[in-house]
Parts: structure tokens; C-alpha cells; sequence
């Protein structure tokens, strides 16, 4: 058996990976901005080509676990009759579609508002009046498709008040970056890295008969069991619970790119809840209603959700389960 510490006894073996964190630590926020200029620089056609490459290179040679839970994620969307090439290509085009995304947000801190509202391509708002106007808060709930940022930034741009809910990225330099020009682009944010501060900010503007929106498709293993493609999968209580307690109308949503590489932002107005007063049945029934209500939005485009995660557990040992603590639901 070797010995993996050296002659001042520490250990090998951690000594690499941390050398790495700290160095992405201390180097990500150039690289964003290397890369934001080099995107910005390149015909978007060309940027879109690379990207595509690239996703196709790590994704087949580099991201092995991602790559295998990927392929399990479009199964489960594609059924168990789908052919493995079937499955396999879904897997690739969301790859793909989701570089596209990254090669758009690295675009996004130059972006003029004009620019963004074209590209969301939302030529009548009056659906968002609408919402507004009921006076009771608007929920919206999403899974990661599309261009999520586009859709937050045109409706600050436009003036309505909208909070999103935003996952902290990468190290705390990175992050501060990326959510200040997300706020530079008209996002009103949320950010996730304190769930019970999220909250309360998030009852507080839905109280106030304002918009919030929030990405639901975040594993959480203590979460509510929801029947998901047909398979159980665990989705955050928080936004059931908390537009139980405002009793803001729930728009389940989802943002598809276009052929034309623009975006639309699709609605379920259908959707309604009528809580029945019993309320850890209503949050049940509720996360249960979304996440449907979200399947069949998904069904539209599967190649445009981004469902690189362990959404559905794998089944373990009861006596490996450890608890933990509720998510409340956010951005990645």
C-alpha cells in the first residue's frame, strides 16, 4: 500500500484539488471577462458554432458523470420504448442549446436594453398587465429552458416589478460580478445563498401585489415527492408554501429559443389552485399541479431543458439517507 503524504505529512491526495479551487478562486472573474470580450468580438453565428463543438467535445469525451446522468434525465422525458440513439441525441442538442445559452449570457454584460427586449421577442406586455392588475402577487415557476436571464432583465427593463430568485455561482468574486450585471441589465434579484432572508423578501414582494420569479427543477431529497415524467423526483416546498401564504396566482412558465435563435416566453394561463385549508396537503397538491403543469411545457422542447443534475433519486439504503435542509428553489 503506498502512502499518499509527503516528507511534512500532508496528504497528497487533497493537496491538488484545492490548489485548483483556489486558483479558479482567484482567476475566474478574468477568465469571464476574457471570454465575454472574445464572444463579443466574434460574429454570433461563429460563437454559436463554437460553443456547440466545444459542448460536443466535453460532453462526450470529459463530462462522463454529467454525460451518464444527462442520458438518464432524457430517458425518463423520452420514455423506456425510445431508441439509445434517440436518447443519446436528445441528450447532446440540450448540451448544445445550453452552450448557446453561455456564449448569450457571456454577450449579456454589452448588451443594450433594446437589444434585449428584441431578443426576447415579446411584442404585446399586455398579458403581464393582466397579471399585475389582479393585485394579489404573481408567481412565476420554471424549470432551466431557454434564456431565463433574458426574460427577467426585458420585464425590469419594461418597469414591472419582478424579483427573481438567483443561485449563487462560482466563487464569491465570480458571483458578485455576474449577479451586479445582471442588475446593471434591469434584474431585480433575489439571491438564494440564504434561504429564510430569500424568503422573507420573496413574501414581502408578493404581499405587495408584485412578481417574483423563481427555477423549481432543484433536487432536494427531504423535498415534496412529486410523480415527474413518471417517475418520482423531489421538488423544493418553498414556492408552494409561500404562494400558499401570500395567495399569489401561480403562472407555471418557460422561456424557448426560436429557429431564428430569438426567444418566447410561453404561459400556462390555465393554471389554477384552490387551496382546500389543509396545508401540508395544499403544498403537496400544489408542487404536484406545477410540476405537471411544467412536464407539459418541458414536452414542447425537451432538447431546451437543461437537466444535467440527479433530479430523480436513485434508489439508496434508507440508512443512507441524511436529512437535509429544505430548498427553497433558485437560479443555477
Amino acid at each position: 500500500m503506498t502512502d499518499d503524504r509527503d516528507a511534512f505529512g500532508s496528504d497528497r491526495r487533497g493537496a491538488r484539488p484545492r490548489l485548483l479551487a483556489r486558483l479558479w478562486r482567484l482567476a475566474s472573474v478574468p477568465l469571464f471577462w476574457i471570454a465575454s470580450a472574445l464572444v463579443r468580438r466574434a460574429p454570433l453565428w461563429l460563437s454559436y458554432w463554437c460553443a456547440c463543438r466545444i459542448a460536443d467535445l466535453v460532453f462526450f469525451a470529459f463530462w462522463r458523470e454529467k454525460r451518464r446522468i444527462t442520458i438518464q434525465n432524457m430517458r425518463r422525458i423520452l420514455g423506456p420504448t425510445a431508441s439509445r440513439a434517440s436518447v443519446r441525441a436528445l441528450a447532446r442538442e440540450s448540451v448544445r442549446n445550453y452552450a448557446k445559452y453561455v456564449v448569450e449570457f457571456l454577450r449579456f454584460p454589452r448588451l443594450t436594453h433594446q437589444e434585449i427586449l428584441e431578443a426576447l421577442g415579446i411584442d404585446d406586455w399586455s398579458r403581464f398587465d393582466a397579471l399585475l392588475a389582479e393585485g394579489r402577487g404573481v408567481l412565476f415557476v420554471s424549470f432551466h429552458t431557454g434564456n431565463w436571464d433574458l426574460a427577467g432583465a426585458a420585464a425590469g427593463i419594461r418597469g414591472y416589478p419582478l424579483q427573481v430568485v438567483a443561485d449563487v455561482i462560482g466563487p464569491p468574486a465570480l458571483n458578485a460580478e455576474i449577479q451586479s450585471l445582471r442588475r446593471r441589465q434591469g434584474m431585480r434579484l433575489i439571491e438564494a445563498d440564504q434561504p429564510a432572508a430569500a424568503a422573507r423578501a420573496l413574501l414581502k414582494a408578493l404581499r405587495a401585489g408584485e412578481m417574483a420569479g423563481m427555477l423549481i427543477d432543484v433536487p432536494t431529497p427531504d423535498g415534496v415527492p412529486v410523480r415527474l415524467f413518471g417517475e418520482t423526483a423531489y421538488l423544493p416546498a418553498g414556492p408552494a408554501t409561500i404562494a400558499l401564504r401570500t395567495g399569489a396566482r401561480v403562472v407555471p412558465t418557460a422561456v424557448f429559443r426560436r429557429p431564428d435563435n430569438r426567444f418566447g416566453l410561453v404561459f400556462d394561463e390555465t393554471f389554477d389552485y384552490r387551496p382546500t385549508g389543509d396545508r401540508p396537503a395544499d403544498v403537496r397538491a400544489l408542487t404536484q399541479a406545477m410540476a405537471t403543469a411544467l412536464e407539459r411545457l418541458v414536452r414542447r422542447r425537451p432538447d431546451q431543458w437543461y437537466i444535467f443534475r440527479q433530479l430523480w433519486p436513485v434508489p439508496a439504503p434508507r440508512s443512507a439517507l441524511q436529512p437535509a435542509p429544505a430548498a427553497l428553489g433558485a437560479d443555477a
